[in-house]
């Protein structure tokens, strides 16, 4: 039989013989227990027998008290109906126990009932007794009254009476000791202390009388005199000592009566005693049938519990010889394995001698080892490989535990990276981090998370891994420093569980290098795609102005050495400026640059500003924004070739005019006759537009480069291109007043773009084209050059103005301000209605530096409403630019005729 057909029968014997075990002691406790409760209901219904009916009968003996025996019947029935009811119980002890109770109800209750009709014959005799005490009492008064009597007589009265009582003492302890005695008396006790008091009664007739009268009573008084003389009085004496004889005479003929009843109750005590003793005998008998029947139930449990203990012992006796045999096979076969451990030597082999289960798994082992034989050759040979290639591999490679320490296996490449060869059981952190350019809290970080990692679920690697740094610069010990490319990798076992970390090291210092190189070819060209999409001229006047901006900060910046508000909203206006002109052009680069700076002086605006005026650091702010500018401008003439302002010249040196213009004064001067007043008079008036005309711009060859750089500011912002209207109004603009005008209304295009129309889809939900549009118009007005520019937009947010400057404490909550004053304060330095902080708006700057700019020429800025509706949240509006007549000439100018 095979080792595993063994344990089956085995385990099938272990099972019958516990589930028999289980069933026999189960069916012999539960006969054990029904003996038991039978045993116990038995008991206790014998205590109650015993404590209700017996005890109860023997008090009724004594005391004849008639509602004990209705208690003894209700007993008896209670008890009766508790056996009947007992389901335990069984038959053959259940009718002899109901049968005692039967007898008891039938048999000795009718005698206690006959028996107990008989008065207590002591209760007449205790009567007489009281009665006669009563009268010898009266005598001794009697006597003691007697004051005129002679001593001899009282002697003899108080030796009678003594007598007497003595007599009666004697008689009662007498009676009482015959009728409570257990032993049986004569009656000759009771009749010689009654004899010797009867021969005292009558000894007490002869005696004289003392001649102590009885007193009238109340009743007397009432009488009539005649009455009272004739009712004769009685001695005290007569009443008693005629008494007493009678009362002796009744107390003879109730003796014999308690006699009777005495003898008659006594037989009746006799015969209940027996029947009760029949029954504690009778149920004793029944109380030891109970006995034998749960000792006989003990004594065959004890000897299940013994017979199944004797056959699970020798199942266990079995077993353990059995279990014995195998293990010294299976010792066998483990101290092969221990050997091939220790040795390392595959070509040992288990015995497999038989055919079981222990003989199979030694052909299985030796299948194993002989596997293992041939798979140790090929991992060999996979070591060696693996050894050959972390020898030539270009790279550094190496892995750790725990406790972050280097285990001995690495690639040769990583001494040559670290210049180092202590790297074995080096320290991770101190060999690769040491000397480089992370900080003490970034290290300590490194290490906490490398260690925590190993031993711990590939998941946590993976949620850890973020903070694994992958480039670090390092300091090696020759003093050159090298950039080192790290890449962290987790070694798993089967069950997804990290048991080191395989960290790979490349010296990428050559390839930053080039990278850096490569960079900022990049940077310069966009630097030339950026020049090259202005023309010239625009690109000489951006150079120029932005110079001139730069040069007026840098002097407010010298000229204040300790700071002052007004100096940084001057040099905030002019830097917004600069980025506002450089994004206009797309001088992506600079822009970058001069939003920084620009950032600098906004904080500093700021009324708990945390920067503080620091004059060399915003004039080392200044030479970073010269280079730049100076590298766009350098870039410009010497790699493009494009120096000085192109074509057009300096306006101040040069006059341009259009070729059309000239060539029509020509032609008409060429035509002109001379003799003809009205040609002279149109030949001057043309000849004299033409050269007003020289060094003039029209406003939309002016707005050009503004209008070119919209619709990227619009995609910017999710919105589309707006529609641009520029109405000239038979004006244009002299050379010298075009930069502050362009300055001016780059602010101003931009506010229209991103404060003015509204978002595509909002636009359409209002009913107008997702199109926006802007209107520019010049004129002269009041012997003033106005330039306006309006939106199709919602209108000036006049509350949300309202809102913004009581949140800033420019206004008070009750102060009423009409449409044009909290227009006026979108002018205030710092004041933005913007949500939010961008690169485009949010500085509160814009109006503040155009109203700045206007009045720097001499002009000013005006907010005028298009509706009448005064108060509205939202009113449509256009921004008017005042500047002086003479910036503007007139193309249609009339010549006055002279008289």
């Amino acid at each position: 039989m095979t080792i595993k057909q063994i344990s089956k029968l085995v385990s099938l014997t272990l099972a019958i013989i516990i589930i028999g075990f289980a069933v026999a002691v189960s069916w012999s406790l539960n006969q054990l227990n029904q003996a038991f409760a039978s045993v116990e209901f038995f008991g206790q219904q014998k205590d109650k027998i015993f404590t209700q009916i017996s005890q109860p009968i023997f008090s009724y003996l004594l005391t004849g008290e008639a509602t004990v025996l209705g208690e003894v019947e209700r007993a008896a029935n209670q008890i009766k109906t508790e056996v009947e009811g007992h389901t335990n119980l069984s038959a053959s002890l259940q009718a002899p126990f109901v049968g005692l109770i039967d007898e008891l109800q039938q048999t000795t209750l009718a005698e206690l009932t006959a028996a107990g009709k008989l008065a207590d014959p002591q209760v007449l005799l205790i009567n007489n007794e009281k009665q006669l005490s009563q009268h010898l009492q009266k005598l001794l008064l009697y006597v003691k009254e007697a004051q005129g009597a002679s001593q001899s007589k009282k002697q003899l009265y108080l030796k009678l009476v003594g007598d007497s009582q003595a007599a009666l003492i004697n008689l009662a302890r007498a009676r009482q000791s015959f009728f409570t005695s257990r032993k049986q008396m004569s009656p000759d006790n009771i009749n010689r202390p009654l004899q010797e008091l009867i021969a005292l009664a009558g000894e007490l007739k002869n005696l004289p009388l003392l001649g102590v009268m009885k007193q009238e009573s109340a009743a007397s008084d009432v009488l009539s005199f005649g009455e009272a003389e004739t009712k004769q009085s009685e001695d005290k004496a007569i009443e008693p000592i005629s008494e007493i004889p009678s009362l002796l005479q009744h107390y003879s003929k109730d003796m014999e009566l308690a006699l009777r009843i005495a003898q008659d109750k006594v037989t009746g005590q006799a015969k209940v005693n027996q029947q009760l003793s029949n029954l504690q005998q009778r149920l004793l008998t029944l109380e030891a049938e109970l006995t034998s029947d749960y000792l006989h139930y003990e004594r065959l449990t004890l000897i299940i519990i013994g017979v199944c203990l004797l056959l699970i012992i020798s199942a266990v006796l079995f077993c353990i010889f059995g279990g014995a045999r195998i293990l010294r096979r299976v010792s066998g076969l483990e101290s092969t394995m221990s050997n091939i451990a220790h040795t390392q030597d595959l070509s040992l082999r288990a015995e497999a001698l038989h055919n079981d289960e222990i003989g199979s798994m030694a052909q299985s082992f030796n299948s194993m080892v002989e596997q293992l034989q041939e798979s140790s050759k090929l991992l060999k040979q996979k070591i060696n490989d693996i050894q050959t290639m972390l020898q030539n591999m270009p790279q550094g490679l190496l892995s750790f535990d725990a406790l972050n320490k280097i285990n001995p296996e690495y690639s040769a490449h990583l001494e040559k990276i670290l210049e180092t060869d202590q790297i074995a059981g080096n320290d991770l952190i101190n060999l690769i981090f040491a000397d480089s350019n992370l900080g003490s809290d970034a290290i300590s970080q490194i290490a906490a998370v490398a260690g925590a990692c190993v031993g711990e679920d590939a998941m946590n690697f993976e949620f850890n891994q973020h903070l694994l740094v992958t480039e670090i610069e390092k300091e090696m010990p020759g003093g050159l420093k090298k950039a080192l490319d790290l890449n962290w990798a987790p070694v798993v076992n089967e069950i997804d569980v990290v048991e080191q970390i395989l960290l790979c090291l490349r010296d990428v210092t050559e390839l930053r290098e080039l990278s850096a190189e490569s960079a900022e070819q990049k940077r310069q060209l966009e630097i030339i795609g950026e020049i090259l999409a202005v023309s010239q001229e625009k690109f000489h006047q951006f150079i120029t102005s932005t110079k001139n901006y730069k040069a007026e900060i840098e002097n407010i910046i010298r000229d204040n050495p300790n700071g002052g508000l007004d100096a940084i909203n001057a040099m905030f206006r002019n830097m917004h400026t600069i980025k506002g002109n450089a994004r206009t052009f797309g001088l992506k680069n600079l822009t970058d640059l001069v939003h920084s700076i620009e950032s600098i002086y906004a904080e500093m605006r700021q009324p708990n500003s945390t920067v503080e005026w620091d004059q060399t650091r915003l004039l080392d702010d200044l030479t970073k924004l010269r280079h730049l500018v100076d590298h766009y401008a350098n870039t410009n003439e010497v790699s493009l070739g494009r120096k000085g302002p192109g074509r057009r010249g300096d306006v101040e040196k040069y006059l341009m005019v259009e070729h059309e213009k000239i060539q029509e004064a020509i032609n008409l001067l060429e035509k002109i006759n001379h003799s003809n007043i009205h040609d002279l008079i149109e030949a001057k008036r043309v000849v004299r537009r033409t050269l007003r005309l020289l060094g003039t711009e029209p406003l939309d060859t002016v707005f050009a480069s503004i209008v070119e750089s919209l619709p990227a500011l619009a995609q910017s912002l999710g919105k589309q291109e707006p529609e641009v209207s520029i109405n000239n109004g038979d004006l244009q603009l002299k050379s010298q007043g075009v930069g502050v005008i362009k300055d001016i209304f780059t602010h101003l295009f931009r506010n229209c773009v991103d404060h003015g129309l509204e978002m595509p889809a909002d636009r359409l939900a209002n009913g107008k084209p997702a199109q926006g549009r802007i209107a520019v118009a010049m004129e002269i007005e009041d012997d003033q050059l106005k330039i306006s520019i309006k939106d199709d937009g919602c209108g000036l947010a006049l509350n949300k103005i309202r809102q913004k400057a009581l949140a800033n404490g420019l206004m008070q909550e009750n102060e009423n301000l009409n449409d044009e004053r909290i227009a006026a304060l979108i002018f205030l330095p710092g004041f933005s209605t913007a949500d939010k902080l961008t690169d485009i708006s949010g500085r509160g700057v814009g109006m503040d530096a155009v109203i700045g700019f206007a009045r720097k020429e001499g002009g000013h800025v005006k907010i005028n409403f298009l509706d009448n509706k005064e108060g509205f949240d939202h009113r449509a509006f256009e921004t008017a630019v005042y500047f002086p007549a003479n910036y503007a000439v007139s193309i249609e100018e009339q010549l006055m005729a002279a008289t």
